[in-house]
């Protein structure tokens, strides 16, 4: 499992399109993305209405969206079929409900993991933490993605954190991490804690297994 692509945009509009790096290509290559995007509009939840990859539609994994005045967010872990996508690089594309000013995402190249997987969130405002549990299969991995307004850090547990950055100019903060070739277990505890008050706070997790 390998990080091949970190893309943070800041513009107006409701639908985001540029280039991603998708590694080496192999046989058995699943592509697992972990997008996240504000919108000033807060008159109601933001919410996503497609995603592709390379003009492919983009299976939709857990995720959640949220408002406080003044934040609105909208995150989420999308992924492409079996050998859905081929070459080294593709197009991504998301659109949203209504216009957004920052949206991030975090692609990753995994090896060999079945079109099935076990997902969960959870989350809420005004929250400075939330968990989650996952059932993982054997040689699994565990992909979580975190986000926490009014923060300048966000700390996972039940994974290795691999990411943490600021969601452009948004006081939004975003994580995500991993865990590779594990053996099955059943409810493994996932958490995630963010600095500052309460706000807005996401967190999205997946597994796949053999």
């Amino acid at each position: 499992m390998k990080r091949t692509h970190l893309e943070v945009v800041s513009s107006g509009g409701t639908t985001y399109t540029f280039g991603v790096n998708l590694g080496i290509d192999f046989p058995g290559r699943r592509i697992v993305i972990c997008v996240a995007a504000t919108s000033p509009d807060v008159s109601g939840i933001l919410n996503r209405t497609a995603g592709t990859l390379a003009g492919a539609s983009l299976g939709v994994g857990p995720g959640g969206a949220w408002f406080n005045p003044g934040v609105n967010v909208n995150m989420g872990i999308l992924i492409d079929a079996p050998g859905g996508v081929g070459g080294t690089s593709a197009t991504f594309s998301m659109s949203y409900d209504r216009s957004i000013n920052h949206l991030s995402c975090v692609v990753y190249s995994v090896a060999n993991i079945p079109n099935s997987f076990h997902s969960n969130s959870n989350g809420g405002q005004p929250l400075t933490s939330t968990s989650t549990t996952i059932n993982v299969d054997t040689n699994g991995v565990v992909i979580a993605h975190a986000i926490k307004a009014d923060s300048t850090d966000v700390n996972l547990s039940g994974v290795n954190e691999d990411i943490d950055f600021d969601l452009g100019s948004s006081g939004v903060r975003v994580g995500v991490g991993f865990q590779n070739r594990m053996s099955a277990q059943t409810g493994r505890s996932i958490g995630m804690t963010g600095s500052g008050a309460s706000n807005a706070c996401e967190l999205a997790v997946v597994s796949f297994g053999s």
